[in-house]
């Protein structure tokens, strides 16, 4: 481990450590075959993710209240039937 960059092998055996760094000292990257795989954050941390995390996106009932009701929309049946199967 250096600077906050661990394998994860490192971060499989002493996951505790990574745990306590992230919670002192900032995120802990973990990486596999030198590609970055995941972040490990302190709880003090998330708050920022969360107010981050698109905060002027409706909820999807408020996205499912926008769609237009009624009107004059026709629903047509399809001639197409499924076929039948014997069990």
């Amino acid at each position: 481990m250096s600077d906050g960059v661990w394998t994860l092998d490192e971060a499989k055996s002493d996951l505790d450590a990574v745990i306590k760094r992230a919670q002192a000292g900032g995120p802990q990257v973990i990486t596999s075959d030198g590609k970055t795989v995941a972040k490990v954050i302190g709880e003090t941390g998330t708050e920022d993710v969360k107010k981050s995390d698109q905060p002027d996106r409706p909820s999807l009932a408020e996205y499912l209240l926008t769609i237009p009701q009624g009107g004059d929309v026709d629903f047509v049946d399809h001639p197409i039937r499924p076929r039948n199967i014997e069990f």
